[in-house]
């Protein structure tokens, strides 16, 4: 009964209390009727897939600090172009300074170890403006950056400590939306449908795909997930990206 008050002929996908009163009108009643209805609404897949997305954080806000320019650099790859270029290359590396926020980028066909290191040390290294540091050893490096620290001045000194005042206030706010979800391996899943992608259906396209299953997951949120078939897809996946599915 409450699968046909759902998602029958007559069935409009409504919430669990929309379709406990509709039952009751109906005449019918028990104990957990109730329960019953939202765990079926949980469960439901059409429901799950034409969800609104859900762009709250799952994970609270990292602060980094880097006292030097250029001392501190993030890297990542740029998941793989659908059309290759004319050079067959997919992948776009990128390397970003944390302070300076000075980017460095070039694209591969393949991104393996050795294409890493040579992009260190033809693009990110020349790109810093400090050869002369690259050919001294650690003592001498850090005593470099020793020196740089003891002759900074006040007005920087009250710089740093705005910039962390500062990063402590975005994080606090941030925290403030964050809705903490854990994955672990065998949950079931549900992947966003990125606005990107075209599909036919228009406005009736569902916002997420699935089921599928976590193969592993990271403790900075990253997933590897494989298909209901044990598939692995070979791609790994934030979990801002994915939410839980019931089945």
């Amino acid at each position: 009964m409450v699968e046909e008050m759902h998602e029958g002929t007559f069935g409009t996908h409504a919430n669990g209390n929309a379709i406990a009163k509709k039952i009751m009108r109906a005449g019918y009643s028990w104990l957990t009727m109730k329960t019953d209805c939202c765990n079926h609404v949980k469960k439901c897949h059409k429901c799950q897939i034409y969800a609104d997305n859900i762009n709250a954080p799952p994970n609270p806000l990292n602060v980094l600090t880097s006292p030097w320019p250029f001392s501190m650099w993030g890297m990542d790859v740029i998941r793989p172009i659908e059309l290759k270029a004319s050079n067959g290359h997919r992948f776009i590396l990128v390397t970003i300074d944390y302070i300076t926020k000075w980017v460095e980028a070039n694209s591969y066909a393949s991104v393996t170890q050795k294409e890493v290191l040579r992009f260190i040390k033809r693009d990110l290294i020349p790109s810093l403006r400090v050869l002369a540091e690259a050919s001294l050893d650690e003592s001498e490096w850090v005593q470099a950056r020793h020196d740089q620290l003891n002759m900074i001045d006040g007005r920087r000194l009250t710089t740093i400590c705005h910039r962390q005042l500062c990063q402590k206030r975005i994080m606090k706010a941030y925290v403030k939306k964050v809705r903490p979800c854990q994955f672990r391996e065998g949950d079931l899943i549900l992947k966003k449908i990125l606005p990107i992608q075209k599909d036919n259906r228009g406005k009736w396209t569902p916002n997420y795909e699935g089921a599928y299953v976590v193969k592993k997951a990271f403790s900075g949120g990253a997933l590897i997930q494989i298909d209901t078939d044990r598939e692995d897809l070979h791609l790994t996946i934030n979990s801002d990206a994915v939410k839980k599915y019931y089945a």
